[in-house]
């Protein structure tokens, strides 16, 4: 009986190409492995971005008058109309047709005078005019409020009521 060992004599050639399948299955599992992990950061930054757009959002419509506040939830539109636009196949920097990235830029600005135009009729946020000074009655209610809320004590809520009294 031969006892040569398995393999042994066959020329390089033949071992490598009884590999090729084996290589082949390899690099295709790496591919595929690849491009499973590069849409699940795709997705991870987009969520990212949705996120801080939101929060830019949010930001101005607690003060529309804030340009600043403004110009921040632009930028965060902008970052996120990108992850959208890179995610959905657009390349790695987003780039799509020019016209694409003005309709974002719309889209972005009319969000932004949405927010805007829902604060114009909300009650203005600041300092009452000095003219406009509340009735006794109403300042007694509210420390009155203040005192039954347990915001301030009774020492507190005398005292501040005979202020009030005082100046009629």
């Amino acid at each position: 009986m031969d006892r040569t060992p398995v393999g042994y004599g066959q020329n390089s050639y033949t071992s490598i190409m009884a590999n090729i399948p084996v290589l082949f299955v390899c690099f295709f599992l790496v591919v595929i492995g690849y491009a499973i992990w590069a849409v699940s950061e795709a997705r991870k930054r987009r969520e990212s971005a949705k996120f801080d757009y939101d929060a830019a959002l949010a930001a101005y419509r607690r003060a529309p008058a804030d340009l600043a506040l403004r110009e921040q939830a632009m930028q965060a539109g902008r970052a996120y109309s990108l992850s959208t636009r890179a995610f959905r196949g657009g390349g790695s920097d987003g780039s799509r047709p020019y016209e694409s990235r003005d309709f974002d830029e719309v889209a972005l600005r009319n969000d932004l005078d949405l927010v805007a135009e829902g604060a114009r009729f909300l009650p203005p946020i600041g300092p009452v005019a000095a003219d406009s000074k509340p009735t006794v009655t109403a300042r007694l209610q509210q420390v009155a409020d203040l005192y039954t809320e347990g915001v301030i004590s009774e020492d507190e809520y005398t005292q501040r009521r005979q202020e009030i009294l005082r100046e009629i």
